[in-house]
């Protein structure tokens, strides 16, 4: 029996769908490439023309390395369902590789669209949600196990193309579907399974690669506080990110939903004993140790968010629950900077305040020193907030410290100017971990979607459009990996999640009521106090 071709046998690396995706296809390069069969003077034009959907094709399935096309295959499987439908790309797939013919061992394209469909399959399981592209991949592995020196590719796709089909298609609000065909309509996939395929799936236990490895998200929550009677848990971004304490009970909190909070929280009085518990915990840790549980949790709503989010969120109006990951990293930072702002306003002295101000100063500097830009961002904010910019006493008194300095830099690093300039050359600086500044890399994808349409007036994809989203897409996912090493440290996670936050309005009223408004109008001191009365 012939040996299996080493260069197509799968790596842990290569088999984790979370690893590098650039490590996969590149790997399969040959030492002396070779022009494709179906190579165009048209598909190797530069990209400010369009491409015909062949041409593309044929860019991605090339072993001809092209730095143009370098990010080629993660860009093409994240927005190619704008213009051709799953059924479409496996046709196309397994036309060129079956054009190869099957000698002693596969060719090098071939070895290509193997990778291409390994990382297909891994990343994108709900692109086969019709059964028709189930069946097309069954069909074409089936084919391709009659050949020994093919037995590698076959092993390899089969887990990921037998396991449970897809329960639904959360990308079926911006991508183009499959039609299912009459004819099949009421027949099942095993059907169409014959000969050596055929007991390789009977020896194949049809079940995920990833089921075991990642973790199942819980059902997206409203609420950042727990409601379980048994266990607390901290719980951030609506339930999406979440930890356990200890197994001791504990009376569950009122403040079942964000919308509810204010009605519990009375601006003519302190915090609860409670809420000043809490501001003594993070008054007594380390900046550092805060930064890296901020840190923590951040990077936990990160590692969750897949490229096509980003499109689901732009097409879908930027509210479906298939962008919830997007949505629940918004939520967070905008609890982020309302906790931050609540300190701050909480102190009844304005020294007090100035120390809160001062000790997220602090933070924000460790945050920056771990690259984490998103919650350095959402501190900034709460820093900037209206009720807080208003505080002249409290400014003043920060003003005189030394690490004021260092604010006004940490301003100037995320200031908005010429399109966030100093912010991108830091984040392109930016070695080992780190997590990017959402906000505006979503901004950026909003524009160019907005601006370019999908096809050109021939009728010829913009192809052009898709690299330049995609290319901000990875500039983001890059950072994924390394991730952070961070414990979380539980109950201080408690205390941030814990923290009842003011609404924009109490905390204005708030900041009023703290440092009134110097006015000598009679009647706007009477408002002035008929509001402190209030």
């Amino acid at each position: 029996m012939e040996a299996h071709d080493p260069s197509i046998t799968l790596s842990g690396d290569e088999a984790d769908p979370d690893h590098n995706i650039n490590t996969v296809f590149y790997s399969f390069l040959p030492s002396q490439n070779k022009m494709s069969r179906r190579g165009s003077k048209a598909s190797c034009n530069s990209l400010n023309t369009g491409l015909a959907v062949d041409d593309i094709i044929d860019r991605l399935v090339s072993t001809e390395y092209n730095e143009q096309d370098e990010n080629i295959v993660p860009i093409f499987l994240t927005f190619f369902r704008r213009f051709m439908r799953p059924c479409e790309l496996i046709d196309q797939l397994v036309e060129r590789f079956k054009h190869d013919g099957f000698s002693s061992s596969p060719t090098a394209q071939q070895k290509r669209i193997y990778s291409i469909l390994l990382l297909w399959l891994s990343h994108h399981w709900n692109d086969f949600y019709a059964p028709r592209a189930r069946r097309l991949m069954v069909l074409f592995l089936d084919h391709i196990s009659k050949h020994e020196s093919y037995t590698p590719i076959c092993d390899s796709l089969a887990p990921l193309v037998i396991r449970e089909p897809p329960s639904t298609d959360p990308d079926s609000c911006w991508g183009l579907m499959d039609e299912e065909q009459p004819t099949f309509s009421n027949k099942k996939d095993s059907g169409y399974v014959s000969g050596t395929f055929h007991l390789l799936l009977q020896q194949t236990p049809p079940q995920s690669p990833r089921e075991d490895s990642v973790p199942r998200l819980p059902r997206q929550r409203y609420v950042t506080h727990s409601e379980s009677e048994e266990y607390r848990r901290a719980e951030f971004a609506g339930g999406m990110i979440n930890i356990d304490a200890s197994n001791t009970p504990y009376a569950p909190s009122t403040l079942t939903n964000a919308s509810n909070w204010t009605s519990y929280i009375s601006i003519m009085n302190n915090f609860r004993k409670q809420d000043q518990l809490n501001l003594k915990t993070i008054m007594g840790t380390s900046d550092n140790h805060i930064a890296k549980q901020l840190t923590w949790i951040e990077s936990q709503l990160f590692s969750r968010i897949q490229p096509r989010e980003f499109l689901r969120y732009i097409v879908s109006n930027q509210s479906s629950s298939n962008s919830s990951m997007i949505l629940a990293s918004i939520a967070h930072f905008n609890f982020i900077s309302s906790w931050v702002a609540t300190l701050i306003i909480s102190q009844s002295r304005a020294s007090k305040r100035a120390n809160v101000f001062l000790k997220f100063i602090s933070i924000a500097v460790e945050l920056r020193n771990m690259n984490n830009y998103n919650s350095l961002m959402a501190v900034l904010a709460g820093m900037n907030n209206a009720a807080i910019l208003r505080l002249k006493q409290t400014r003043q008194i920060v003003a005189t410290k030394k690490i004021y300095k260092q604010f006004l830099s940490l301003e100037r690093l995320m200031s908005t100017d010429k399109s966030f300039c100093a912010y991108r050359m830091a984040l392109r600086a930016s070695k080992g971990s780190g997590i990017p500044y959402l906000g505006i890399h979503t901004q950026d994808l909003v524009s160019l979607a907005e601006a370019n349409k999908d096809f050109r007036p021939d009728g010829t994809v913009h192809w052009d459009k898709y690299r330049l989203m995609g290319e901000t897409i990875m500039s983001i996912m890059k950072f994924k990996h390394p991730g952070y090493k961070i414990d979380p440290d539980l109950p201080l996670l408690l205390s941030i999640a814990d923290c009842p936050v003011l609404s924009e309005d109490e905390l204005y009223k708030k900041s009023i009521l703290v440092e009134p408004k110097v006015n000598t109008n009679p009647n706007s001191r009477l408002k002035e106090l008929w509001l402190r009365l209030k």
